[in-house]
């Protein structure tokens, strides 16, 4: 190496080079292939959340060149938007209370 350093044995990536076209592409061409009215139609055809991810990272040309980092957090984002979680709690008199409470307290 004529820099002095040596190179890591592992392949390493970063994101500098990737060019995300969906923020400027105005729709044109761009990185995700699947546009918002597809996503629908796959969420109202039944198909789950988690499955609607798998299309999105199928059909996207720059989710394999990303980092473990990047992918992580992006599939954080899409989890968040398109898979979204929810406990159910039983109804108490304290709960009802307290969503009142914070829905509207002036008037508790």
């Amino acid at each position: 190496d004529e820099e002095g350093g040596e190179k890591p044995s592992g392949e390493t990536r970063d994101n500098r080079t990737l060019v995300d076209r969906n923020a400027t592409s105005r729709g044109k061409e761009c990185s995700q292939k699947l546009g918002s009215t597809e996503i629908q139609n796959l969420k109202s055809a039944g198909m789950s959340g988690h499955d609607v991810i798998k299309e999105l990272i199928s059909n996207s040309e720059t989710f394999k060149q990303k980092t473990e980092y990047s992918q992580a957090k992006w599939l954080r984002k899409k989890a968040a938007k398109h898979a979204p979680q929810f406990a159910c709690e039983s109804a108490t008199a304290f709960s009802l209370c307290r969503a009142y409470f914070h829905k509207e307290p002036a008037k508790t």
